[in-house]
């Protein structure tokens, strides 16, 4: 059984999302925790996810901490910007159904995620295959919308509907309009 919530600033629980959000993401790619958390406009979600599936793990009242998931909302697109499950829970279907269960809290909405482009002859090239064929698993479909963050290759994946450049960017424009935080993003 899955369960979530969602968290601010001050979540109690915040030691392992913090933990796992270093693990999970090289430090180019990170944000300010707090600044994720913190929803000043209704634009975004961060969302902690909980199993008890029955793991050989222990954990508190709400369960085994299984992962996280940062979610931006403008018109009919949310947005996963930030999404990680712990190693130990990885290979599980842990992942799948916390996609499933965020595709179900955004109803009527195209959600996408950001995932790093493979890149022939690389050292990470077979785990960004992976995470692009754990996306198309999911029911993601790779759009044509491509852009460098950070200098890191993206490709965005889309599930419910595909999403045009044009549709890409107008979202980041009204979100940065109704969070001017989000323009440095």
């Amino acid at each position: 059984m899955l369960t979530w919530r969602r968290v601010g600033p001050s979540f109690s629980g915040r030691a392992p999302v913090e933990a796992l959000y270093e693990q999970a993401f090289p430090e180019n790619e990170r944000r300010d925790l707090s600044f994720l958390m913190e929803d000043r406009t209704g634009v975004s979600d961060f969302l902690v996810f909980y199993t008890r599936d029955g793991e050989d793990l222990s954990g508190g009242e709400d369960g085994v901490f299984a992962g996280f998931v940062s979610v931006l909302k403008d018109g009919d697109i949310a947005h996963i910007i930030y999404f990680a499950v712990q190693e130990e829970l990885r290979g599980r279907g842990t992942g799948g159904r916390i996609v499933d269960a965020v595709a179900g809290m955004y109803p009527g909405c195209r959600v996408i995620a950001d995932a790093e482009r493979p890149l022939p002859g690389t050292q990470s090239e077979a785990l960004r295959k992976r995470r692009i064929g754990f996306y198309a698993r999911c029911g993601f479909e790779e759009t044509d919308v491509k852009y460098n963050w950070r200098g890191e290759e993206y490709v965005i994946l889309s599930r419910g509907g595909n999403v045009t450049e044009a549709e890409f960017d107008a979202f980041w424009e009204h979100i940065e309009k109704k969070d001017a935080r989000f323009g440095s993003y």
